[in-house]
């Protein structure tokens, strides 16, 4: 190649790069220039009431293992893709934070909000939100525009009841509604497809619709503390579910259909009233983890023995008076508590098990 084309081509990829500098100072003024119309004043009003309400500036909080608070440039407000304002004491959100269309998690928990804003039907990037512990008393409809969620934390408001639209999330993997009124749940609640984890613990339940059986992949189901004293036959559909809580409900007897969910690994029957060990129990061959505690049970019976990864047995404030022997024969079992109950001390027989027995 002859020196000419050689200068020729050099001076082209000058010009190359002096024109891509020249677009980046341009795409910069002109976001600046964006920045200071009237139309996104909203960003100046967000960040003033967040000064307002003594949120801090966004910064990694060492002792929370979280990055919290809202930034005070306006275009790092915009680039935000995770916003956590929790435990600030606000009894209400700017309606702002549903123009930062990038967010994928909103974090308000432990505050004394009342409702959600209508704003939050914006954020449709979201993938986790979290209202835990502030004072909702009803889930808007719009909730069911959010079509991305995986994650929604409710727990610890006062909803007594869901809307039809909560069947709408067909990403949902965890749903958290611990601690509120629920009474019923939405039929739609079966609607939701890839539902991993469902916890409902501590609410007023008295049943649970059909379409729970729906859930198939659900594989953690909390529903301990309500008011159910009967459970759906469609429970046995739920082929994956391997822990369920049941504790501290009016389920005397337990349905003995329980023994056809095969891959369950933790179950809890605690503080039910049972007189006896529902000999459906035995069926349950994965099981790991059971807990009668807080019953009426007298006594243990041999096809306990049939559980032979069982490795933890919670039998506590019951009526047993006797430890039988064949209760050595589990041979996975690391702890088996027996504590409040009419039993003083371990039978002489027992002597090697003692590291098991907890009295």
């Amino acid at each position: 190649m002859n020196p000419k084309a050689l200068s020729v081509k050099s001076n082209t990829a000058i010009c190359l790069t002096e024109t891509k500098q020249l677009l980046s100072i341009t795409e910069q003024i002109l976001n600046a220039k964006a920045l200071s119309v009237p139309e996104n004043r909203w960003l100046d009003e967000l960040i003033a009431w967040a000064v307002q309400k003594n949120i801090s500036d966004y910064h990694h909080d060492r002792d929370k293992g979280r990055n919290v608070g809202l930034p005070r440039n306006s275009l790092e407000v915009l680039r935000l893709t995770k916003l956590d304002l929790r435990d600030h004491q606000l009894n209400e959100l700017h309606h702002a934070i549903g123009r930062l269309k990038n967010l994928t998690k909103l974090d308000v928990g432990w505050n004394q909000l009342s409702q959600l804003p209508s704003s939050i039907a914006n954020l449709t990037e979201l993938t986790e939100l979290c209202f835990n512990a502030n004072k909702l008393t009803g889930l808007p409809e719009f909730i069911g525009e959010l079509k991305r969620l995986k994650v929604l934390h409710l727990g610890g408001n006062y909803l007594s009841v869901l809307p039809k639209s909560i069947g709408k999330l067909e990403h949902l993997t965890e749903l958290y509604l611990w601690k509120n009124k629920l009474n019923c749940l939405p039929e739609s609640i079966g609607e939701l497809p890839v539902l991993t984890e469902l916890y409902l613990s501590h609410n007023a339940l008295q049943s649970l619709p059909a379409t729970i059986g729906q859930l198939r992949q659900l594989q953690k189901l909390y529903l301990s503390s309500n008011r159910l004293t009967t459970l759906p036959y469609s429970i046995t559909e739920l082929e994956n579910l391997n822990e369920l809580y049941l504790s501290d409900n009016f389920l005397a007897p337990v349905p003995e259909f329980i023994g056809e969910l095969q891959q369950l690994e933790k179950l809890s029957l605690a503080n039910n009233q049972l007189s006896e060990v529902p000999l459906f129990i035995s069926r349950l061959s994965n099981l790991k983890k059971l807990s009668l505690a807080g019953n009426k049970i007298t006594r243990i019976p041999e096809f306990i023995c049939h559980l032979p990864q069982l490795a933890e047995l919670s039998l506590q404030k019951n009526k047993i008076n006797d430890l039988p022997e064949f209760i050595t024969q589990l041979p996975q079992l690391k702890v088996l508590d027996l504590s409040k109950n009419p039993i003083n001390k371990i039978p002489p027989r027992l002597n090697h098990f003692k590291k098991v027995i907890k009295l």
